[in-house]
């Protein structure tokens, strides 16, 4: 398994994030980490970390902005 490309912590201040597809990103949020894996198509390019974080981690909304991979377009 790969390991995470990079870590990117969440505060409560914390709108959204932007990440590019088929990257692993770990996200901290207030001492907690998850991993996820960004292997998504490139018509994904918003959505609601809500819909992977383990459940009541976070306490609001975070929008994920997934740029397309670079090496995937052609």
């Amino acid at each position: 398994m790969r390991s995470a490309s990079q870590t990117i912590s969440i505060s409560p201040t914390t709108n959204y994030v932007n990440v590019t597809s088929g990257q692993i990103v770990r996200f901290s949020v207030g001492g907690q980490e998850f991993a996820w894996n960004f292997d998504v198509p490139n018509s994904v390019y918003l959505f609601d970390l809500n819909q992977v974080a383990p459940a009541n981690l976070l306490d609001h909304a975070v929008r994920v902005y997934v740029a397309p991979n670079p090496i995937s377009i052609f």
